[in-house]
Parts: C-alpha cells; structure tokens; sequence
C-alpha cells in the first residue's frame, strides 16, 4: 500500500511521499510500474537539501 503515507509538504506536485523506518525517512514517489525510492535520510537531515528540488 505505498499511497498510504503522506505526502510530504511542498513536494505534492512531485508525488514524493514519505515513510519513516527506525528514525530514517524513505523519500519515494508511485510510478505506474514501480516505487522510486529518490532518498534515504536521516533524522536531522533537511527534505529540500536531500531532494535537490527547489
């Protein structure tokens, strides 16, 4: 069920949804064939800085 976490604020245009594990974030979007995993971060790490979006 990847479409069950959230979206992650500001990044709702790019699809990017996130899933905490053991104190790290998964950054990843829903493709129609596949997840794509963009990041793995830690728990002080920034999303804009991981993403390279903005």
């Amino acid at each position: 069920m990847p479409r069950a976490f959230p979206l992650v604020p500001r990044y709702e245009q790019h699809g990017i949804r996130r899933r905490s594990y053991k104190g790290y974030g998964i950054l990843y979007s829903v493709e129609p064939d596949r997840i794509f995993i963009h990041r793995i971060i830690g728990p002080e790490q920034d999303h804009d800085a991981a993403l390279q979006l903005n």
